[in-house]
């Protein structure tokens, strides 16, 4: 089994072995004609309309891997193993789906998958917001820990028992959606908010005929009401030791801002004490994301920054430096996604990086071979294979090795690009450790003050590792240019407070 790498950056002429060597398509993996390759996966794509069949491969995102649909109908199936991807605007994703997605984010879907699966598949710990029409039927061998707001049209089908052929659906949050039971399925562990469901299948005549909330005042009641009709429809429940069903499900009457960070920018995360946090029968939490500590601007003294996170001006050097964070206990950091949210989505500091250069080049003007180049207002065609646009505020590697072609299918010389009106790109400078999006960080497993703590340079994006002196203590981040990694261990802590410098000419001025 061989391991590719496929980034914004690479070429479909290189070998795809590593990063330096990397691919540039997603639809570059489809000539690889045998199976169970793994493909790390770093960018912003558009091309996985391209794809039309790949026999079990694994893709692995890293740091901010996204796929946009550019709202095309793509249909057919893929039967692969995904997990770290931000996947969204299509029409119509599969039409039926046999893959294996994991810690995926799925949003502004029409149409997720249009009939029931065929073959083995799974999703967990997985986000769906504003998703419409997702058959979760055939036989999913795993549904679970995950996470539905704003969904439609959502079809539950298995064949007759929860655990038939190993089938789980438990562990789940539905906000603001409609649930449509096909036949005797169950839902174990789960929260519902404020949710229509839809029972039929049940062989009974006595199948509902459309989306209906329950009734009731109370959450209590309202479950109660849920197993009333579906026992009107599907008749007695009994599997296993239970006997009833929606065992150990809640229907709670409040919000959805009670239980999520904050779902309307895209943060699922739960909110420390929330009734999601330990509702799972092993008393873990429910839903795709577990809690995390709320992190927003207004909780940073902010210089040349507005609340919005927008640069006041451009010709200043600005600083957001965070007020000392408590996690509540001491825990291991997997990831810095609140920063990084800084960094990457808001206002002028989106992919932010240590320098950028002055030179702004203009509609039509022609790039240096193997130079970085930031997007700027309107969209670019570059050297790219299937006119694959680039997005403001994302970069690209300019690459001499292929012809451009513009939205009109016109060829240009292989370092110039095509824009829409207006559009333009600015040369991005590496520092002297050819390292980007970096930022301060002090932290302590016990000083609440961190009067003692050194501040490390970390890297915004990857897992924080660190090293430590004789007593434990973190004294070089893994962004620093003294960092050893031979001698590095996970980071440990409990309090943390970040420094972001933004200079000057790291900021965006047209």
């Amino acid at each position: 089994m061989a391991t590719y790498y496929i980034t914004n950056h690479g070429n479909d002429n290189n070998d795809g072995l590593s990063l330096k060597t990397s691919w540039r398509t997603l639809s570059r993996a489809e000539k690889v004609l045998s199976s169970s390759h793994t493909y790390y996966i770093d960018g912003l794509f558009y091309d996985l309309d391209k794809i039309s069949y790949i026999y079990y491969r694994i893709f692995k995102g890293l740091n901010n891997a996204k796929i946009n649909g550019k709202n095309q109908y793509r249909g057919s199936r893929l039967n692969s193993y995904f997990k770290n991807f931000e996947i969204y605007n299509f029409s119509c994703l599969f039409d039926y789906n046999p893959s294996t997605f994991k810690n995926c984010y799925f949003h502004d879907i029409k149409i997720f998958s249009r009939n029931l699966n065929t073959g083995y598949s799974s999703i967990v710990y997985c986000v769906f917001n504003n998703v419409n029409h997702i058959n979760l039927g055939g036989i999913i061998r795993n549904n679970t820990n995950n996470t539905f707001h704003n969904c439609k049209n959502i079809y539950i089908h298995i064949n007759n028992t929860t655990y038939n052929y190993g089938n789980i659906k438990q562990n789940i949050i539905f906000s603001n959606s409609s649930i449509r039971i096909t036949n005797k399925t169950d839902l174990q562990y789960c929260l519902f908010i404020n949710c229509s469901f839809w029972f039929s299948g049940g062989g009974l005549g006595t199948d509902e005929t459309e989306y209906t909330y329950p009734s009731g005042t109370s959450g209590d009641e309202k479950l109660q009401n849920l197993r009333e009709r579906m026992a009107n429809v599907y008749g007695e429940y009994f599997v296993d030791f239970y006997s009833d069903y929606l065992i150990g499900c809640v229907y709670y009457t409040g919000s959805y801002e009670d239980i999520f960070i904050d779902a309307d920018n895209d943060d699922f995360h739960l909110v420390p004490g929330c009734i999601a946090e330990h509702l799972n029968r092993d008393g873990n939490y429910i839903g795709a994301k577990s809690t995390s500590t709320l992190i927003n601007l207004n909780q940073f003294t902010l210089t040349n920054v507005g609340t919005n996170g927008e640069i006041l001006n451009d010709n200043i050097d600005s600083n957001i430096i965070s007020n000392i964070i408590d996690l509540g206990t001491v825990k291991k950091i997997l990831s810095f996604k609140n920063i990084s949210k800084l960094f990457i989505e808001n206002g002028t500091q989106l992919n932010l990086d240590n320098t950028l250069g002055t030179n702004i080049n203009a509609s039509e003007n022609v790039l240096t071979n193997q130079t970085k180049y930031m997007v700027f207002n309107n969209n670019i065609f570059t050297n790219e294979p299937y006119m694959s646009a680039h997005e403001p505020y994302t970069t690209f590697i300019a690459n001499e090795q292929q012809p451009i072609i513009d939205e009109n299918g016109t060829s240009g010389n292989g370092l110039g690009f095509i824009t829409y009106e207006n559009g333009i790109v600015k040369e991005v400078l590496y520092d002297n450790n050819n390292t980007l999006e970096k930022f301060k960080l002090k932290c302590s497993k016990t000083n609440s003050l961190l009067t003692d703590a050194v501040e490390l340079i970390m890297y915004v994006n990857g897992t924080p590792k660190v090293n430590i002196d004789r007593y434990g203590n973190p004294i070089i981040g893994n962004a620093d240019i003294n960092f050893n990694d031979d001698e590095s261990v996970y980071l440990y802590t409990r309090y943390i407070q970040y420094n972001i410098d933004i200079k000057s000419n790291n900021i965006p001025s047209l």
